[in-house]
């Protein structure tokens, strides 16, 4: 069976779109398919009806000069782009795009997308030309300057250059010398700093306009509030719940432990009320081979506590642990991809560090406190490397202490988001009055980074 057919006009099948269809559903997620797909089949129709593109008679297999030439005018007029031409770091000519409010498309993903078609339509031998959307000569140029490097290292160190993962010489690969052609300049966000305020709300609004239900929610709440791992998330059982109470504290394996429960994950109680509901939904409870529910664990925990281990919390339609490539690729992917956010579940571990310290340089009343506070920090993280988390195991009690700020930046957290959901309320009566909400999202921002901007919320499906 194929889950993608791609026609012409007249009906016939487009075999270069459809062979490219069927690649990205090999090699991407379900969600990812149809937003590469969209994005080169809206180009393919621009060069059709565009009355520029049809005076130029531009076709999409045409040879890369004429394929760049219909990129730039597609950019311009459907995403209102900025396009400027100059020489990037290779001193190889490079068009750099910066989108422009009001934009249309996506910039980014039309600019992935027509690569991989382009790649796709070049091993399939429907494409005679190199691919229009990548510079020829960068890979020789990148290889001719590891080449240089290697030769200045014999001759200034009278050795060769050591591997990367010895330490003893910086790496080749330090620096990125891109191949494309196209180069973004554009105003997709990202978070520049990883303590940027709106991040978590951004992410929240891309998961709820995807379609992400209960279980996405809480995964990426405790994300954030937590600094785990997605790995750690995704692993916790019953067991791991029952040991903080069934409340806001949960048992979690660390990086290297084995699967031994070896740190504490603390959420805050909000977002535990959130994963007591998840835990005897529908959503849940259709696929629970258990069929547990959640005052049912109580009374198990008592009666045969080890049974609550083989009691994964997140589940899949197979009533197994969800894993953390399901995750990642049918649901956080595709819905930050969407929202034209760059980022992976990893950066919510770093997110939640930069706000800790943060919060710990902002509360301390003196040195040694901030350097106490950072202390018990290492050991809630469970770090292994460097003098002070040998320092915080040797004091085991710190992390009890620890819990203490992390209730602060829950408290904040609350503020935040009620802030953040007025704020949206206020965006949404503005537009519907089509009225200017520069200065009122400025205003707002502002206020929620001095307030740390911990923007995780209420209980909400």
């Amino acid at each position: 069976m194929i889950p993608y057919q791609v026609t012409d006009a007249d009906g016939m099948p487009h075999l270069p779109l459809t062979l490219f269809a069927l690649e990205l559903h090999k090699s991407q997620s379900a969600g990812s398919v149809p937003v590469y797909l969209r994005a080169v089949l809206h180009f393919a129709n621009w060069l059709q009806h565009d009355p520029v593109a049809a005076r130029s008679q531009w076709d999409l297999l045409d040879e890369p000069t004429v394929v760049r030439s219909a990129v730039r005018q597609y950019l311009h007029a459907e995403g209102n782009c900025k396009i400027v031409a100059r020489p990037d770091n290779l001193g190889l000519k490079s068009v750099y795009i910066s989108a422009a409010d009001g934009k249309h498309i996506n910039v980014r993903t039309v600019l992935a997308a027509l690569k991989r078609f382009y790649e796709t339509a070049i091993d399939d031998n429907f494409y005679p030309f190199s691919n229009p959307l990548v510079h020829v000569e960068a890979l020789e140029i990148h290889q001719q300057i590891k080449k240089n490097w290697r030769e200045q290292t014999l001759a200034l160190e009278g050795r060769p250059r050591m591997p990367s993962a010895s330490g003893v010489d910086a790496p080749t690969n330090q620096f990125r010398l891109s191949e494309n052609y196209f180069k973004y300049d554009g105003d997709q966000w990202k978070p520049h700093t990883i303590d940027a305020a709106d991040f978590p709300a951004r992410v929240f609004k891309a998961g709820v306009d995807f379609g992400w239900k209960m279980r996405e929610q809480c995964v990426a709440r405790i994300l954030f509030e937590s600094g785990a791992r997605i790995s750690e998330v995704l692993s916790l059982n019953a067991g791991d719940w029952a040991d903080g109470d069934f409340g806001h504290r949960l048992r979690a394996q660390n990086k290297g432990s084995h699967r031994k429960r070896t740190k504490t994950l603390i959420i805050s109680q909000s977002t535990a009320k959130l994963l007591r509901r998840y835990f005897e939904s529908a959503e849940r409870q259709q696929f629970a081979p258990e069929q547990y529910l959640f005052r049912d664990l109580s009374s198990l925990k008592r009666r045969n506590p080890r049974e609550l281990d083989g009691i994964p919390i997140f589940i899949n339609r197979r009533g197994n642990q969800m894993t953390p490539a399901l995750f990642r690729d049918y649901y956080w992917r595709p819905a930050l991809l969407r929202a034209g956010i760059d980022a992976d579940p990893h950066t919510c571990r770093h997110w939640f560090v930069t706000n800790a310290i943060k919060t710990i340089e902002t509360v301390s009343m003196s040195r040694e406190e901030e350097e106490r506070r950072k202390e018990e920090l290492i050991g809630y993280m469970s770090w292994r490397t460097g003098e002070k988390t040998l320092k915080v195991y040797e004091h085991v009690s710190r992390t009890d202490s620890f819990q203490k700020t992390i209730a602060g930046i829950h408290g904040k957290m609350q503020r935040s988001e009620k802030s953040y959901k007025k704020f949206l309320h206020n965006e949404t009566l503005a537009e519907r009055k089509r009225e200017n909400l520069t200065e009122s999202y400025s205003s707002s921002a502002t206020a929620a980074r001095e307030d740390l901007a911990f923007i995780l919320g209420d209980d909400c499906v």
